[in-house]
Order: structure tokens, then C-alpha cells, then sequence
């Protein structure tokens, strides 16, 4: 097991590359002052990579109205991680595995779906439903592992689906 380490350091951008150790798993570089939100997202990331729960699961979601009930729905069984953008997402995916992200396309500062290339490497394919308000192309569903419309989607349905996109990796 490796130990997680969250840097904290006026220079952390100009030693990161400096740093290479394999007996730390390092959660994050922060630059003083602190961003409180990171350093919470950074801390979350840890804890649910070392939890025992049935998998991990990034939430890329701004509505926090949609992110509290996905949480509901979710944190007894799974460690879910949100994202509120596409820059916390793709350093969320750049430094951790999981088992199943929950893509919103419409995010504040780009597409959810800038992300997929991210999610596709050569070791690892993470499983992706898209979990949007509009309808999902047919090329871009054709991409992921399911589409789920918020306005059509029951939460017993939603928890259904999800379960068995998990256990399809597992």
C-alpha cells in the first residue's frame, strides 16, 4: 500500500518535477495561499481511494441540486468523488482511477465530453454514462457504456443502472 500525500508549498509548481518517489501515492501539488475547495477535493480523493466501498465513482456535475442527490443515491454503496468542472475533472482522472465516471456535458468552462480521450488509456478504460439534461448524440452514446436523460431517469432506475455498470468492471 502506498501512503497518499497532498503537497502544501509556496513553490509546489517549481519542485513537482522534481519529486518522484514510488513510496508515496501523491494526491496533489498546492501552491500556497490555499484553495480551500482543492484541498477538500484533494483530502476526498485520498479518503475514496482507500475506502473499502463497492467502487469508485467521479461525478462530473455543476448543479449542486443534481450532485447532492447522485450522492444520496450513491455514498452507501460507492465513493463518489464530484468534479464542478472539466480543469477539476481532468486532474481528478490524471491522477486517480475509477471504476465508473458520471459525465455532465455541460460544463461551466467546456464540453464533459473533452474528457473521454482522458478516460481511454492504453492500461486502462474507465466506463463512462453520460447523465445529462439533453439528449446525447448517437456517436457520442455509441462512445460511452450508457446515456441516462435527468428528466427520464427515476432514481430507482438511475441506482439500477449504475450498479450494473459497476459490476460489469468488477
Amino acid at each position: 500500500m502506498t501512503l497518499p500525500v497532498i503537497v502544501v508549498s509556496a513553490i509546489a509548481d517549481k519542485i513537482q518535477n522534481e519529486v518522484a518517489c514510488d513510496a508515496f501515492e501523491m494526491v496533489d501539488w498546492l501552491e500556497k495561499p490555499i484553495d480551500n475547495n482543492r484541498l477538500v477535493n484533494a483530502i476526498n480523493t485520498s479518503l475514496a481511494a482507500n475506502s473499502t466501498k463497492g467502487g469508485n465513482i467521479l461525478h462530473i456535475e455543476d448543479d449542486p441540486d443534481i450532485t447532492a442527490i447522485v450522492a444520496s443515491l450513491l455514498d452507501n454503496e460507492f465513493n463518489v468523488i464530484n468534479a464542478n468542472t472539466l480543469t477539476q475533472a481532468k486532474k481528478l482522472v490524471s491522477n486517480n482511477r475509477f471504476d465508473l465516471v458520471l459525465l455532465d456535458i455541460g460544463l461551466p468552462d467546456g464540453s464533459g465530453l473533452d474528457i473521454l480521450p482522458l478516460l481511454r488509456g492504453e492500461d486502462h478504460q474507465t466506463p463512462v454514462v453520460i447523465f445529462s439534461a439533453q439528449d446525447v448524440p448517437e456517436e457520442t452514446a455509441s462512445e460511452v457504456l450508457m446515456t441516462l436523460v435527468k428528466s427520464k431517469t427515476n432514481n430507482e432506475y438511475f441506482l439500477r443502472q449504475i450498479k450494473q455498470a459497476i459490476n460489469r468492471k468488477h
